[in-house]
């Protein structure tokens, strides 16, 4: 039984050391504010406004559906960034 255990106690540490997280700076990584995984980083588009279409669909969703989910994405984008969207 104790050899049973301790086989189990080292079969479970090389699991630790195979998929255990990669530290490459040696510090843990800490993510204190969710904002601050993305950052800007100096691209930018030239206009204001955007013009798309539909060339084709999805059986998934309805095409007043598809066209809804777009229409509300842009007015929740141009709520911050001033956007101009035309179908």
């Amino acid at each position: 039984m104790k050899k049973i255990l301790l086989l189990s106690l080292k079969f479970l540490i090389s699991l630790y050391w195979a998929f255990g997280q990669v530290l490459y700076d040696n510090g843990p990584i800490i993510i204190s504010d969710p904002s601050a995984r993305f950052s800007i980083q100096g691209n930018k588009w030239s206009t204001n406004s955007l013009t798309y279409f539909f060339q084709n669909g999805t059986n998934d969703i309805s095409g007043t559906n598809e066209r809804e989910a777009i229409r509300d994405a842009f007015e929740l984008w141009s709520c911050v960034r001033h956007l101009l969207s035309l179908k």
